[in-house]
């Protein structure tokens, strides 16, 4: 049985994880491999220093051995502190956005949602007089909130000619020319308030 489109998230990008995910994979990869290259940096630096310290070598040089143990040192915490919580804070960031954008979209919905039922019920009964399939009304609807031809194809589980074709169909029984004109009739009266253009 294909998901409703109603149900399925296209290209949400606040749902979407897979581009943050490849990219914590890498920075995860990189960091092991930098970390592993600087604690052999580091043992080297620690042998040479013991190495150093049993000949008998001068405290100029043992000074410089643990010089040379301070950057390797410098260079982990770097990676393994500062980075996390560099990227935690931007994550936190990146959520608190997400939350608002969210809540303001929640309050939109809440204060039009009476005006965005008649709105449905109105396009209902306009898909209902052109005699548009269940399957038709769907992709209608899709294609006025603005979904490409393969995101419907995804969501419906068929083929993007097959869609390309239902389209067709919807634009000639609607006696209309395409998608621009489907929107520009249910939405071409819309207005903003006179208040709201003077301002």
């Amino acid at each position: 049985m294909t998901e409703t489109p109603q149900n399925q998230k296209l290209t949400d990008p606040l749902q979407s994880n897979v581009l943050r995910h490849r990219l914590r994979g890498w920075i995860d990869n990189e960091r092991a491999i930098i970390t592993f290259v600087l604690c052999l940096l580091l043992g080297f630096a620690m042998y040479d220093f013991f190495e150093d310290r049993s000949d008998g070598a001068t405290s100029s040089d043992l000074l410089v051995d643990v010089s040379d143990m301070f950057l390797p040192v410098m260079l982990l915490l770097y990676i393994w502190r500062y980075t996390p919580l560099t990227l935690l804070k931007a994550n936190r960031s990146l959520e608190s956005t997400v939350s608002a954008q969210r809540t303001d979209l929640e309050r939109w919905k809440g204060r039009a949602g009476i005006y965005l039922k008649g709105l449905s019920e109105s396009i209902d009964q306009q898909f209902h007089q052109w005699k548009l399939s269940k399957a038709e009304k769907q992709i209608a609807l899709l294609l006025l909130k603005g979904y490409s031809l393969k995101e419907i194809a995804i969501a419906r589980g068929v083929s993007e000619r097959t869609v390309r074709q239902q389209a067709t169909q919807i634009y000639k029984k609607a006696s209309i020319s395409g998608r621009a004109e489907l929107s520009a009739f249910f939405l071409e009266d819309l207005m903003i308030p006179e208040q709201d253009v003077d301002d």
